[in-house]
C-alpha cells in the first residue's frame, strides 16, 4: 500500500483540514483515520481498535469527512476496495507536528506512509530458538516532512524537518466493523442552529452549555417540536428528570426547521458507501450517513425550502425527544462553536444527530458551483427509552 499527501498552509483548504484533526484531538484521544479514493474519513469513539471494538451501538460516534481536493497531491493505493487504508492515530501528535509547520515560513507539508519495523516487537520462541512474527496490528509511521527557511529565501538557510507520528494499520475485518450509524427518518426533527458568529450565536452558546456545569448528571432528554404559532420555526427544549430533581431549560430565540421530503433525504447516502460498508437499505424506512455525507437543500437559512404541516396531521407527528448521555450533548456545545453551519436531527427515541460543516467556496471564480464540504457528524445513541 502507498499512501502520500501534500498541503499547502497558504491554502484556505489548510484550514479544514487543521479544524478537523484539531477538533478531533479536543475531544478524544484516538481516532480512525480511512483514506479512500474520494477522501479522507477520520472516525473517533470512546473504545479503540486495538480493544477489538471499534465501533459500539451505545456510544458517541464522530465521523468526519475531508475531500481529496484539499490536498495539493493526493496518493493512495492499496489492494482493497476503494484503495482503502485504515490505521489508528493519536491526533494529538498529529496537531503538535502541525503546530511546529505552521511556526516555521509556509512550504508545502508532505505527509508519507512509511514502513517502521524497529517499532513492531518480536517475541522470541525459547524453544525453537527462532523468532516468530510481530504480534497484533502493524505499526507504521506518517512521515510529515517540511522545510523551514532561516533568514530571508534568497540568502538564508534552509533546514528540512521530519516528525513520524506512530499509526497502527487496521486489518481488512477491523475496517469493516467500522460502519456508519443508522438514523431512521420516519419521525425526524431537523434544526438549523442559529450560527455561533451570528445575532443569536452568543445565547444560543449559553443554552447549549447551561448543563454543563452539572458534572453528576447522567442522562437529558433533547426535546423538539414544531412553533404552533410559525410553522417554518421550532422550539428546542432540555429535560432533565432525575429521581431527585427535574429541569427544564427552553431555547426562546429564532430555531428554523428543515423540513425533509421522504423522497429527498436532508441526510442522505451515498451511492460508494451503500455498496462497500453496509447493506442496502429501503430509503422510505431507514437512512445511513455515509461517507459523512449530509446535503441541505440551501446553504442560506432563507433559503431553505419549508411547508406548512397539514391541520389534519396530528400535533404528535411534529414533536420528536429522546434520551442521550450528558457528555455527549458536552461534545456537541464543543462542536457549536467550532463550526460556521450546524444542524440538529432528533430521530424520536432513537437517536439524536449533530451535523457540522465549513462551507469552501466555488471551484473557481467563474463558476456557480460550490466546492465539497468538509463535514463533521457526530451520532448519539439514546441512553434509555421514553
Amino acid at each position: 500500500m502507498k499512501l502520500k499527501l501534500v498541503i499547502d498552509s497558504d491554502s484556505d483548504d489548510y484550514r479544514l483540514f487543521r479544524t478537523t484533526i484539531s477538533t478531533v484531538a479536543h475531544l478524544r484521544k484516538t481516532a480512525v483515520l480511512r483514506f479512500t479514493t474520494d477522501r479522507l474519513i477520520v472516525v473517533s469513539t470512546p473504545k479503540t481498535a486495538a480493544s477489538g471494538a471499534v465501533l459500539s451501538g451505545d456510544q458517541g460516534q464522530l465521523w468526519c469527512t475531508i475531500p481529496r481536493d484539499i490536498f495539493a497531491l493526493y496518493n493512495v493505493a492499496s489492494i482493497r476496495e476503494q484503495n482503502a487504508i485504515a490505521m489508528e492515530c493519536q491526533c494529538e501528535s498529529l496537531v503538535n507536528v502541525l503546530r511546529r509547520y505552521e511556526r516555521c515560513n509556509h512550504g508545502p507539508l508532505t505527509i508519507k506512509l512509511q514502513s517502521t519495523p524497529e517499532w513492531n516487537h518480536v517475541q522470541s520462541s525459547i524453544q525453537q530458538g527462532e523468532e516468530s512474527k510481530p504480534t497484533g496490528n502493524p505499526i507504521c509511521a506518517l512521515s510529515c516532512a517540511f522545510t523551514e527557511h532561516l533568514g530571508y529565501e534568497d540568502s538564508g538557510k534552509e533546514v528540512s524537518h521530519v516528525f513520524k507520528v506512530g499509526v497502527r494499520l487496521l486489518y481488512k475485518s477491523q475496517d469493516a466493523r467500522i460502519v456508519e450509524p443508522m438514523v431512521n427518518y420516519t419521525k425526524l426533527l431537523m434544526f438549523q442552529l442559529p450560527p455561533a458568529n451570528g445575532e443569536y450565536g452568543s445565547k444560543f452558546t449559553s443554552f447549549v452549555k447551561r448543563l454543563d456545569r452539572y458534572a453528576t448528571l447522567n442522562h437529558l432528554m433533547v426535546y423538539g417540536d414544531r412553533n404552533p404559532d410559525r410553522s417554518d420555526e421550532g422550539r428546542l427544549r432540555l429535560l432533565v428528570q432525575e429521581l431527585d430533581w427535574k429541569l427544564d431549560v427552553q431555547w426562546r430565540g429564532p430555531l428554523e426547521m428543515i423540513v425533509q421530503d421522504e423522497q429527498s433525504s436532508a441526510i442522505s447516502a451515498t451511492e460508494q458507501g451503500a455498496t462497500g460498508n453496509a447493506p442496502h437499505l429501503n430509503a422510505g424506512t431507514s437512512m445511513q450517513i455515509e461517507d459523512s455525507e449530509m446535503e441541505i437543500e440551501a446553504t442560506d437559512m432563507g433559503n431553505v425550502s419549508t411547508s406548512r404541516p397539514s391541520t389534519s396531521v396530528p400535533p404528535q407527528e411534529h414533536t420528536s425527544q429522546v434520551f442521550i448521555k450528558a457528555k455527549d450533548w458536552k461534545v456537541c456545545s464543543k462542536l457549536y462553536d467550532s463550526f460556521e453551519e450546524v444542524v440538529l436531527a432528533i430521530s424520536h427515541d432513537e437517536s439524536c444527530v449533530l451535523h457540522c460543516s465549513l462551507d469552501r467556496g466555488t471551484i473557481d471564480e467563474h463558476s456557480t458551483k460550490s466546492k465539497e464540504r468538509g463535514q463533521i457528524i457526530y451520532y448519539m445513541a439514546r441512553s434509555k427509552p421514553l
